[in-house]
């Protein structure tokens, strides 16, 4: 995921030496080697421009999203930045290497991996196609194709760079570099492509409701807004219809449920960031915005930092009475700006940005509603007393994943509610507005249409039945049923 990037900054991508023929260029690499009774051919350097991208691995990933990925190759070689003439046998000897400051020793593979670990916090990223640099964003999600060079190989640092800890990471020369999303990624799409085309988006969905029924306890209800909460999207698309829903709230949440919720989320979502919210946790909490650290000339990453298609699952039920800080305030309209608008603010220090960010959050609260408003409460009715995990085969698994991921069309264009529904619908919500009993908001009956095609696209269809109105209907009576009981129980 690309977490920060920086100003872009010029290379020699040609040049020669006094007296030399041969053309030599520092593209893909950081290190220049050179002798040092070289002079250069002045009138032979030609410059480009590079741009740095600071790139760090996904955060919250599933174990399953994780496996699908392509193992670490390792070169067989053992020594790396050592060039071996033609028809030179293998050595063990070293080759002393110079640069402009000076010479370097051999770097054997067993010492990178021993400095950066098995799992290296990121990397730079330098990137020379000016086309590609212009389409990366923040928190895009890139697949890279490129060179490798370890910190250690590195030349002085820029003013790019700054003097912060990103300057002493391994840095990946890209040769190709593509943009991906959870959709989208080839690894998946190569899984998909084994289970074959007949993909049974029914099955799916029953099994998807079954896992979901067993980690709320047996709620059906609150099972089939989870399903359509997971499949909530900001993605604007050409239908006049959106498929953004505002933060799924589940109210009455007994604390000792959230593992087992947090463990099945994670098995059928690519991504999963749990996050505690809590007086203490906003107000002395890591920072949940993105920083601008004037002084390193870097961005301090935040909590809420995530991909498109993440998912968010906060826990408030240790909230208490207290008073939050400036701190604690900023923290809190932060993670609501994310769970209602799906906006990320960006802290520049003089100044501070919202950016589109398509992360859905699913609040988790104890008797009362949460604090972030306005969301869709829902209180949860436990049925079954005893935990009751559902387990799914492999197969099923998949379709429940598959599900997930692609129920929603990337393009849909399609969708839409013929006359005689519309009239139905239309005369539905003037009963309603007639009738104090059932009264209802303008914000309220658009919700209502989310979910109607939510519903309808998770069932496979892309046009709506009078019958899917009516299963919206009832579960939206029966949500607001839930709410009028503990308005009285208060």
């Amino acid at each position: 995921m690309v977490q920060d990037m920086f100003d872009s900054e010029l290379y020699m991508s040609s040049y020669k030496h006094v007296g030399v023929d041969v053309v030599s260029s520092t593209r893909y690499r950081d290190v220049e080697y050179l002798k040092f009774d070289a002079a250069l051919d002045e009138k032979s350097i030609t410059f480009a421009s590079r741009q740095s991208f600071y790139v760090c691995s996904l955060p919250g990933a599933s174990d399953w999203f994780k496996a699908s990925l392509p193992t670490n190759v390792h070169l067989p070689s053992t020594t790396l930045g050592v060039k071996r003439s033609v028809g030179r046998t293998d050595s063990k000897e070293n080759i002393p290497v110079k640069k402009f400051a000076g010479e370097i020793e051999e770097l054997k593979a067993e010492e990178i991996q021993e400095k950066t670990g098995s799992n290296p916090s990121g990397i730079l990223l330098r990137v020379y196609n000016e086309k590609t640099a212009e389409v990366l964003k923040l928190t895009d999600i890139v697949i890279v194709f490129g060179i490798l060079e370890h910190a250690r190989l590195g030349g002085e640092e820029t003013e790019s760079e700054g003097n912060g800890k990103k300057t002493n990471l391994p840095r990946v020369h890209a040769i190709v570099v593509e943009k991906t999303t959870f959709r989208s990624h080839p690894c998946l799409q190569d899984q998909w492509k084994l289970m074959g085309d007949n993909f049974d988006i029914h099955s799916g969905r029953n099994a998807t409701l079954s896992l979901l029924k067993s980690a709320l306890k047996g709620d059906e209800l609150a099972a089939e807004y989870t399903l359509l909460h997971l499949l909530s999207t900001s993605v604007k698309s050409v239908s006049a219809f959106p498929m953004m829903l505002p933060p799924l709230n589940i109210c009455r949440w007994n604390p000792s449920f959230t593992e087992h919720l947090a463990s099945t989320l994670s098995d059928i979502l690519p991504q999963l960031s749990t996050l505690e919210v809590s007086i203490e946790s906003l107000n002395t909490g890591p920072p949940l915005l993105p920083v601008h650290n004037v002084a390193k000339g870097e961005l301090e990453p935040g909590l809420l930092q995530l991909p498109s298609g993440s998912q968010i699952l906060a826990d408030e039920t240790r909230m208490s009475t207290g008073q939050l800080t400036s701190v604690g305030v900023l923290n809190c309209r932060v993670l609501t700006t994310l769970a209602v608008q799906r906006k990320l603010m960006y802290d520049f220090q003089f100044y501070t940005r919202d950016w589109e960010a398509d992360v859905r959050v699913l609040l988790l609260s104890s008797s009362c509603p949460s604090i972030i408003k306005p969301s869709l409460v829902l209180p949860l009715q436990n049925v079954l007393e005893e935990e009751a995990r559902s387990v799914l085969d492999p197969l099923s698994l998949s379709l429940v994943r598959r599900l997930l991921l692609q129920a929603v069309p990337a393009e849909e264009t399609d969708y839409s509610i013929e006359s005689e529904l519309q009239q139905i619908i239309n005369q539905d919500f003037v009963n309603w507005r007639k009738d104090n009993s059932t009264h209802i908001e303008v914000d309220d009956f658009a919700v209502m249409l989310v979910l109607l095609k939510l519903y309808v696209l998770s069932c496979g269809r892309s046009i709506p039945t009078v019958e899917d109105w009516k299963a919206i209907v009832k579960m939206e009576t029966e949500r607001r049923r839930r709410l009028r009981e503990i308005f009285r129980g208060n």
